[in-house]
């Protein structure tokens, strides 16, 4: 029998080392997976786990899916056995999940980023070797992670409303799915309101912001909830919805990129390339607006409103987009003009993606006038297309064309003149003062409200005019006049003097602006130092080539 012990006891032995070792080495696995871990990810995710506030939030959230998980099926009452009641606590559990994930979560993204410039941490978190990204990227990921920890515990409260009846497991995901990228699309927009100022006033003047805005946010929960819940079964057989959510998830994901970049550029140091990623994140976006809306544009020809609807949508994109790029520093530092296109035909292609408020003003221009040659071929290929098919219809859809071209004109000439007089005033000011990206903005949208409120004060406080509807002294309202043009009944008396006026008043001020843009267009590559280029070299040396296979 002692044998035997000793045999098992060896054994038992045996089999413990062997357990032992293999935990052993899954613990040095994971050890070695999360040293390749975004160090900022990990920091913030201990923080924010073994913080009080997730710990009281997080017990919270659980106690209020216990109460309302008697509640609910108190208020269904003996019925819950035979009626569908999973909609009725589905909403309430949403709703108590959808707290932390609008609220919380996000604010606690912003305090995270904006702490570091009151602690006075930030500046040593940037001269280490984590880039602007990286550290936007790892407190994203830090948000992410508490979302998921979330949902893990609220998921299956709703999964336990499939079991009531009156809700499907498609509805269920999709719901899930909005939520977290809806949490993680309030995280990244917090992260970049953290980086406008680092004034302490400033930050909290932000701090209010952020908090009635996630409020709002949470406050439109409900509305979103309510409205989805009455898709339900139609969700999984709807092909509009999956098209919907494509469409809206492609505007999710190139708005969320330009967001993330806008984050990293305002932590990236001036001497970098701040503008290149950018734009080629609102270009992005700007096409993937375009291939969505070839759809409606080619399935409704006959209407003049698709047509007018996309080309102000386009306008009001790159204005927006025109009032920050003409609002950069027009210099371009040595570091960045190392990095240009040095070939003609990339200099021809890439120079718009330059750096300068110049590049940035025929970026938005050149964009808006591809939109107006693109909707010009949809309305020919559609014309002829239709004659193809039906052999009856015009072979060019005269009405609708007559009233493109003129908005088209219209559009671009409002662009190239508010855009223009912006970047001039904003050169002059800089004379006397520097000129932030904020300060500029507000230039360009005070232009724009005088351009529009005085001439409406002269209309209707004068008794001449107050009646009289719209009239020539509109002529730098833009809002007004594309509408008069675009959706009017008639096209304006005035039209054939505006599509003099507008167009030349619009080369007057591109000729104004063209010798500074001219200067930004001339900036070509440069020659690195060679001391620079023997720090590169001995920072990253070159490896010879080995030869591993016959065909090397």
């Amino acid at each position: 029998m002692t044998t035997v012990g000793q045999a098992i006891a060896v054994e038992s032995d045996a089999v413990a080392t062997a357990e032992s070792g293999r935990w052993q080495r899954l613990d040095e696995w994971l050890a070695r997976t999360g040293e390749r871990f975004n160090p900022i990810l990990v920091k913030e995710t201990r923080q924010a786990l073994k913080s009080r506030q997730f710990l009281l939030t997080f017990v919270l959230v659980l106690a209020a899916c216990w109460i309302w998980t008697f509640l609910g099926l108190s208020i269904v009452g003996p019925s819950v056995a035979y009626q569908a009641a999973g909609t009725v606590l589905f909403i309430g559990y949403f709703v108590i999940l959808a707290f932390p994930l609008t609220v919380i979560i996000p604010y606690t993204a912003f305090r995270s980023l904006s702490a570091e410039s009151e602690e006075n941490t930030f500046d040593l978190l940037s001269i280490t070797t984590l880039s602007p990204r990286q550290i936007v990227s790892g407190k994203l990921g830090s948000a992410a992670m508490q979302v998921l920890v979330y949902l893990s515990a609220v998921a299956p409260c709703l999964a336990f409303t499939y079991l009531l009846r009156g809700i499907d497991v498609v509805t269920i995901s999709v719901v899930l799915l909005y939520a977290f990228f809806g949490s993680l699309g309030l995280s990244a927009c917090c992260l970049f309101l953290a980086t406008l100022t680092r004034e302490k006033f400033g930050q909290i003047v932000l701090s209010v912001v952020v908090i009635v805005g996630l409020f709002l946010a949470f406050l439109m929960v409900f509305g979103f909830i309510s409205e989805f819940m009455s898709w339900n079964y139609l969700v999984a057989a709807d092909s509009d919805f999956w098209i919907f959510t494509a469409a809206l998830f492609t505007w999710y994901a190139t708005t969320f990129a330009i967001i993330f970049l806008a984050a990293a550029a305002r932590l990236t140091f001036e001497s970098e390339n701040r503008s290149t990623p950018l734009r080629v994140a609102m270009l992005v976006q700007y096409l993937s607006f375009i291939a969505w809306m070839a759809w409606p544009i080619l399935a409704y020809q006959s209407s003049n409103d698709i047509y007018a609807v996309v080309l102000c949508i386009v306008g009001a994109y790159w204005y927006g987009m025109g009032t920050m790029m003409t609002t950069e520093r027009p210099i371009v530092s040595m570091r960045v003009r190392r990095r240009l296109p040095q070939s003609f035909l990339g200099r021809m292609l890439f120079t718009f993606f330059n750096p300068g408020p110049g590049a940035g003003y025929l970026f938005a221009i050149g964009n808006t006038l591809a939109a107006c040659v693109l909707l010009s071929l949809a309305l020919v290929i559609g014309g002829w297309s239709s004659l193809v098919v039906s052999g009856t219809a015009a072979p060019f859809p005269v009405p609708t064309f007559a009233r493109l071209w003129p908005l088209a004109i219209v559009l671009v000439s409002y662009l190239v003149i508010f855009l223009g007089v912006g970047r001039l005033v904003i050169a002059w000011l800089r004379r006397f003062t520097p000129v932030h990206m904020f300060v500029g903005v507000g230039m360009h949208v005070i232009l724009l409200s005088l351009a529009t409120a005085v001439p409406l004060v002269v209309q209707f406080s004068t008794y001449q005019f107050y009646s009289s509807g719209y009239s020539m002294l509109q002529i730098s309202n833009p809002f007004w006049t594309l509408a008069e043009i675009g959706d009017g009944p008639t096209m304006p008396l005035e039209l054939p003097l505006f599509l003099i006026m507008l167009p030349t008043t619009a080369f007057l001020v591109f000729l104004a602006n063209w010798k500074s843009i001219a200067g930004e267009l001339r900036h070509v590559r440069v020659v690195p130092p060679a001391r620079l280029v023997e720090e590169e070299a001995a920072e990253h040396p070159t490896v010879a080539a080995v030869r591993t296979s016959p065909w090397d």
